[in-house]
């Protein structure tokens, strides 16, 4: 574990840090209103998703030969999946196989496992990337943009179902410094051997839910720092600063939005917290996030407390 508000190491079982003092949290209230109850395993019917609801890491070594024999596929690619999600362990299984995949896992893991259909499982909405965001006591204001749309979105906090905060590993191909001479047909020119570059940039993602508006009320609004470079008019040559806007938002979220569902990196992002307190919340793309986020949008459904 690590403590949500300086990222450095917690002994486990301490009830403060013993870095910055502050009490530790693991787990955060999920507001009723967000909730529905999970179905009973025994009426269960159709298409069925097994989901892990437990409060620490789930063990992947321990669950993934059990997924892999319960969908039918190869061992690598089932347990890069379990790794990714955090909590997804199958989909579209027939209520029987799900049930039984569901008591296996609760035996090998110790942990409780979520059955439900898969039509009850919360989509996962397209993210509008936000431009202009306001963030407040009232709520959220931005103006949501795709490729083809943008439109004003207004939002009060009892709406937002879930923020959602990682950072993303990159690597870019760049010219390295050791240049050496090289003779074409008539010129001698320089030439620099491409090495790989490795850098971190942050995503926040803030699903909003309109239970007026049924299917049609989800939305999923993105800051990302590429985005915020520009459309916050923050621009700077310098990537590391491009964080500003991201930072800003993560800190107003903690401060003001506390009974709203949302995951460690918004604490870890809104203290600064760098190195290993990241590690099990950095993804290698953006997809990647995607399937994590789309796991704690079901745990907010069913009433279960997003891991902290």
């Amino acid at each position: 574990m690590h403590c949500i508000r300086c990222g450095k190491s917690v002994v486990p079982g301490a009830a403060f840090c013993a870095f910055c003092g502050s009490a530790v949290e693991t787990r955060r209230r999920v507001p009723s209103n967000r909730s529905t109850p999970v179905p009973e395993r025994s009426e269960l019917e159709g298409p069925c998703s097994v989901i892990y609801a437990g409060e620490g890491e789930m063990d992947v070594r321990s669950v993934g030969r059990l997924v892999a024999e319960a969908v039918q596929r190869p061992l690598p690619d089932v347990t890069r999946r379990l790794r990714t999600s955090k909590g997804f362990l199958a989909t579209g299984l027939p209520a029987e196989a799900a049930r039984s995949l569901a008591e296996k896992a609760e035996a090998e893991l110790k942990a409780p496992i979520l059955v439900v259909p898969d039509d009850q499982c919360v989509p996962l909405p397209l993210a509008m990337r936000m431009r202009r965001a306001s963030l407040d006591a009232d709520g959220l204001r931005c103006d949501a943009y795709s490729w083809n749309l943008t439109e004003r979105v207004e939002a009060t906090w009892n709406a937002v179902f879930l923020v959602s905060c990682a950072r993303l590993q990159v690597e870019e191909v760049v010219p390295g410094n050791d240049a050496s001479p090289t003779r074409t047909d008539i010129f001698m020119r320089r030439s620099a051997p491409l090495v790989t570059r490795t850098h971190h940039e942050f995503l926040l993602d803030i699903v909003l839910y309109d239970a007026d508006n049924g299917g049609e009320g989800w939305r999923r609004l993105r800051l990302d720092q590429n985005t915020c470079a520009f459309s916050l008019t923050e621009m700077t040559a310098d990537p590391d600063q491009r964080v500003g806007p991201l930072y800003r938002s993560a800190v107003n979220i903690e401060r003001i939005a506390d009974d709203v569902p949302m995951n460690a990196g918004v604490s870890l992002l809104a203290n600064g917290a760098t190195g290993e307190a990241w590690e099990s919340l950095t993804f290698l793309t953006k997809n990647d996030f995607d399937m994590y986020t789309h796991w704690l949008l079901q745990l907010v459904r069913f009433g279960v407390p997003v891991p902290r």
